[in-house]
């Protein structure tokens, strides 16, 4: 899901109709994940994008913390989004997990290969093995996936 809630010029022209056609999208999905970094502008920016979420009716929100310090630090990003979800929201996001902020991923870019493959051992590889195992033992819809298409109908 990529979408800034952020207006690009002062009129904003054109973005209601981008607005809905993501919202419209990330309703026929089984899950979507969001994904923030712990800078106080992706973290605002990740609230905006669930709450929009959660008016567009998505049915399962995840969300993501990546480029942490620690474990601790993604964990606790993580929490306080959640409770304000839940306080304000009065919805319940899903909290997956974190990817540290690690030297590998600069590296896998800059030799263009996949970090998965080129640092299957560093601890952002690490972190995304999990959180992928996490995304499928815990998705459940998945194991039963309804027609994209018959989402919109």
């Amino acid at each position: 899901m990529c979408w800034n809630p952020r207006p690009r010029s002062p009129t904003r022209q054109g973005d209601a109709a981008c607005d809905r056609l993501v919202r419209q999208f990330a309703a026929a999905a089984d899950q979507v994940l969001v994904v923030t970094v712990p800078e106080i502008t992706s973290v605002t920016d990740a609230y905006a994008t669930i709450k929009a979420l959660c008016s567009a009716g998505t049915p399962a929100i995840v969300l993501i913390v990546n480029r942490v310090e620690s474990e601790g630090q993604g964990r606790q990003i993580g929490e306080r989004i959640r409770g304000t979800v839940a306080t304000f929201l009065q919805a319940d996001i899903r909290f997956a997990g974190v990817i540290r902020d690690d030297p590998a991923v600069a590296g896998a870019v800059a030799g263009r290969q996949p970090l998965l493959v080129g640092a299957p051992d560093a601890p952002a590889a690490r972190d995304i093995r999990s959180l992928a195992r996490g995304l499928i033992s815990g998705a459940g819809s998945l194991s039963s996936p309804k027609s994209y298409f018959q989402s919109f109908g």
